[in-house]
């Protein structure tokens, strides 16, 4: 049960926390909104210097962006294990199919684990800030292609300075999926997270 518990932990720790992005370039008009549900799953080649072999870790999320004004929607996601997720998007460029938006988001996981056989505690918490841009590009009001590169600030039992995106395809309108990959990688250390999701959206 130990083991399990140091690993949970170690995942949370080394920044094991969806990177996904299921949104485009375009903010929603106001008054609209927008609810999803996803899984994936990712992989990182190590979770801690003493457990050097790759893991592999599926999740479930779900969420809903809402168009508040002109030019803004704010949106909120909950993945599983227990990571909260809030943003803000703005609108910079929406022209001929091609859309640019900026944001800002915050995420906070927090895992408490106790092992029965000798009371062993384990609390792992991370703290994400969030900065990303949107890109996409819609070749019809049923397809489109999007791009999410982002920088993420993580401060967990140490610093980290995470550097990645995702990419990905859009199929359908107010009803569809997104199909996407990402990556991610700390730039001052080796760590390195690699993603693959989908999600089911509706809408107005």
């Amino acid at each position: 049960m130990r083991m399990w518990l140091l690993l949970l932990g170690s995942l949370v720790l080394t920044g094991c926390t969806s990177f996904s992005s299921l949104q485009t370039g375009r903010v929603l008009p106001e008054g609209t909104n927008r609810f999803f549900v996803g899984a994936g799953f990712f992989r990182t080649p190590e979770v801690s210097p003493s457990e050097p072999n790759k893991v592999t870790f599926p999740f479930l999320e779900g969420g809903a962006r809402f168009g508040f004004t002109d030019g803004w929607d704010v949106g909120m996601k909950y993945t599983m294990p227990g990571m909260f997720t809030g943003d803000l998007k703005f609108n910079m460029v929406d022209e001929d199919g091609f859309a640019l938006a900026a944001g800002f988001g915050a995420g906070y996981v927090a895992v408490k684990s106790t092992d029965t056989s000798d009371d062993h505690h384990l609390k792992s918490e991370v703290l994400d800030l969030i900065f990303p841009l949107y890109v996409s590009y819609d070749f019809s009001e049923a397809f489109g292609v999007y791009l999410s590169p982002r920088f993420v600030l993580r401060y967990a039992q140490s610093q980290q300075n995470l550097l990645g995106s995702a990419i990905g395809l859009r199929f359908g309108n107010s009803v569809g999926i997104f199909v996407e990959g990402g990556a991610a990688w700390d730039i001052t250390s080796n760590f390195k997270q690699y993603q693959v999701n989908s999600g089911f959206f509706f809408g107005s």
